[in-house]
């Protein structure tokens, strides 16, 4: 019986949560508490192969999920929320032996957890789209929201499933599928919020195989490089920024990040790049170019400095003017 934490067994506190046993021994990467440096796992890391059928079941997922109303899809993160506050005590000290957290701080990021799903839910009815005026007779122009596709979540260790969270619980009302790479140094607590999801499945009964996946170790590489996940959200280190930066501008529609300005600025000079396309095929001016991508995409202009360069609060998705 390993008891890391004061009265509790780390082995019943992991199956408790729902994690299978067998995935918590046998494996090379070895998971330890920074509260005592003692391991407490050693899982498989995922493989290649494991992570291109993550993401394959991911965009099946897709295409189910992504018709299913809205208010519907936001009923199963209203019941992954109830499965949070049955479990908060449990995967709060989770937190605490895995990333090292004080006890409140544990408890405290899972009910950011709760707080992002209670919004989600109210959020899956109030998808609205703009309705706006046109110059032409018998005419109108409407605005619809669609989904995008498999999302891809890179978190770091020390705020291991409230970022997850936040992006996950959007994502699921929204009509988006996700795959999880969480910190190597923090897999437990994303296996346990996928046992919990798998939970909230079950109670939902009809959503598809493959909405959340969880890749573990260094296959995570995949979910920057496949243009089937057509959006990354990613937290880490700014080396970790710089790294993808690249890869992200070169192969996706969209790039989140919060590791600083260097995923931001590799896809803002992917943008230029558009407007730069956009500009020379069809004769536009610089700043007619952005206002059409603005039109299209919902680009928000923020500042226009003097060098004629342009800095953007959105990233555009820039598959969309693939054939212009």
């Amino acid at each position: 019986m390993t008891t890391t934490l004061p009265g509790q067994d780390t082995d019943a506190l992991l199956t408790g949560l729902g994690i299978d046993s067998s995935l918590l021994r046998g494996g090379e990467l070895e998971v330890r508490t920074p509260i005592t440096g003692e391991v407490i796992a050693n899982l498989h890391s995922t493989t290649e192969a494991e992570a291109e059928a993550a993401i394959a079941r991911s965009v099946e997922a897709f295409q189910v999920w992504r018709d299913v109303p809205a208010p519907r899809r936001g009923e199963l993160v209203r019941l992954l929320a109830d499965e949070l506050r049955q479990e908060k005590e449990a995967l709060g000290a989770l937190v605490t032996l895995e990333a090292g957290k004080i006890g409140q701080e544990g408890l405290g990021e899972v009910q950011e957890m709760i707080d992002i799903c209670d919004f989600a839910v109210g959020l899956s009815r109030q998808l609205y789209g703009l309705t706006i005026a046109s110059e032409r007779p018998g005419h109108r122009m409407m605005e619809t929201w669609l989904p995008l596709g498999p999302v891809g979540i890179i978190t770091a260790f020390n705020f291991p499933v409230a970022v997850w969270s936040w992006n996950a619980a959007l994502a699921l009302v929204c009509g988006d599928p996700v795959i999880w790479k969480p910190s190597s140094r923090t897999p437990l607590t994303a296996l346990a919020c996928q046992a919990l999801f798998r939970r909230a499945v079950e109670r939902f009964g009809d959503a598809p195989e493959g909405l959340v996946e969880v890749i573990v170790g260094s296959a995570g590489r995949a979910l920057v490089d496949d243009p089937r996940v057509p959006l990354v959200s990613a937290t880490g280190s700014t080396a970790m920024g710089q790294a993808l930066a690249p890869r992200v501008a070169d192969g996706h529609w969209y790039g989140t990040t919060g590791v600083g300005p260097d995923l931001y600025i590799g896809a803002q000079e992917a943008v230029r790049a558009m407007v730069d396309h956009l500009a020379a095929e069809h004769g536009l001016s610089p700043e007619d170019a952005y206002l059409l991508c603005s039109l299209c995409v919902d680009l928000r202009i923020s500042e226009i400095v003097d060098a004629g360069e342009y800095v953007v609060s959105a990233l555009l998705p820039l598959q969309i003017f693939a054939g212009a």
